[in-house]
């Protein structure tokens, strides 16, 4: 294309009705094999006290921050799981009195071919969802569980076999076993992965005989696999589950993926899980109460949550989330509440008793970050203009 691209026909003929971005991007996935990328417009309506809460959910293909990713964000205690749980039942045939998903009309098959609930809590109680993965709806959207198994009290284990078992399901599709291999490309930016260097599993002189009784694939998957820490395997369990379990427009949704991870592993899962959401044409929401989660995602798809009794209250971040720093999205989500706790409380409560700056930076004797610097220097100014 780049040998033709002055061609004035090219542009009047074969540009006439489709765009160069169109040929370079969604034409090339379909030629490889990739899904047919659709744009989703749905909204989540709540029944609250007063009028039902719409929170409304827009994926642009291919966009630059991906809109595949949404997000719902509030502190604890307000029932973000609770949501997640009715909105999966809703979903896939369980009509619920608090819950209703719209479909825009005007988008063609708007539905969802299946939904996937990504949730590795050992408090959360999912046997709603499990039952409806066990005795799915006729003629409604599969519901399938990638989480902890309760009767199973060796947690590790647990995550050890559905690692094993969805990854015997990867194995088993040539498609399969592509996507699986670049999502560990993307996973490896990791150090620990990098180091594992788990993609080798699809090396075959990976498995030549070298002298010692040769071992299988799942045999070697599970020798590597126990070489990784807990946030690890749980992140190669998540992703190996959803290559397994994803069809094309199915929708993924993932309770609270920051427990045990630390930022960067974290967002290499969010990464690869963009990626195969834009190759099976699908849609993920993360519920969570991380800031670190919202760098990874533009405004647009930022939903921040709040209830008092049965009163919900949806809104948007005021700024742009997508590469923010830490310390403005905390203070946008949690606003009042962050200053009531932590380091906020202790330098305001020094503020306010303290005859001049000086002195306030004199008490923590040079112990100031940049964020408590700069915080400092705004509350002994609002503390001036008050008086």
């Amino acid at each position: 294309m780049k040998k033709y691209s002055n061609e004035e026909s090219l542009h009047t003929s074969l540009f006439r009705e489709v765009t160069k971005f169109q040929c370079q991007e969604q034409f090339h996935r379909i030629a490889t094999g990739g899904s047919v990328l659709t744009d989703y417009h749905f909204i989540i309506e709540i029944n609250s006290s007063d009028l039902p809460i719409k929170l409304t959910f827009d994926v642009i293909p291919l966009t630059k921050p991906s809109s595949n990713i949404h997000v719902l964000i509030g502190r604890n205690g307000i029932g973000k799981t609770n949501l997640i749980r009715e909105v999966i039942c809703n979903i896939c045939g369980e009509n619920t009195d608090r819950i209703k998903i719209k479909y825009d009309n005007q988008a063609s098959d708007a539905t969802f071919a299946n939904a996937l609930c990504v949730a590795f809590s050992p408090f959360d109680d999912y046997s709603k969802i499990i039952k409806l993965e066990t005795s799915p709806h006729k003629d409604c959207p599969r519901c399938f569980y990638i989480g902890l198994d309760r009767n199973n009290n060796n947690l590790l284990k647990n995550i050890e076999r559905q690692f094993l078992t969805n990854l015997k399901g990867c194995f088993s599709s040539g498609e399969k076993t592509k996507r699986w291999n670049k999502t560990m490309d993307i996973l490896e930016s990791d150090p620990m992965f990098e180091a594992i260097n788990i993609g080798r599993l699809t090396d075959e002189s990976y498995f030549k005989k070298d002298g010692t009784e040769e071992k299988s694939t799942l045999e070697k998957a599970e020798e590597l696999f126990s070489l990784l820490s807990s946030g690890h395997k749980c992140v190669l369990s998540i992703i190996t589950s959803c290559v397994n379990k994803l069809e094309e427009k199915s929708i993924i949704f993932i309770d609270e993926p920051e427990n045990h991870l630390h930022p960067p592993l974290l967002a290499s899962l969010l990464q690869a899980l963009s990626f195969l959401l834009n190759d099976r044409n699908g849609v993920a929401i993360i519920s969570t109460h991380s800031p670190v989660v919202l760098q990874e995602v533009p405004k647009s798809c930022v939903w921040i949550l709040n209830r008092f009794g049965d009163e919900w209250s949806g809104k948007r971040p005021e700024f742009e989330t997508f590469g923010a720093d830490i310390g403005s999205l905390t203070r946008e989500v949690f606003g009042l509440e962050i200053l009531k706790s932590g380091y906020h409380k202790m330098i305001k409560d020094v503020v306010d008793h303290a005859e001049s700056l000086e002195e306030v930076l004199e008490t923590f004797e040079d112990n100031l970050g940049n964020e408590a610097l700069g915080l400092a220097h705004i509350l002994w100014t609002q503390n001036r203009e008050e008086i």
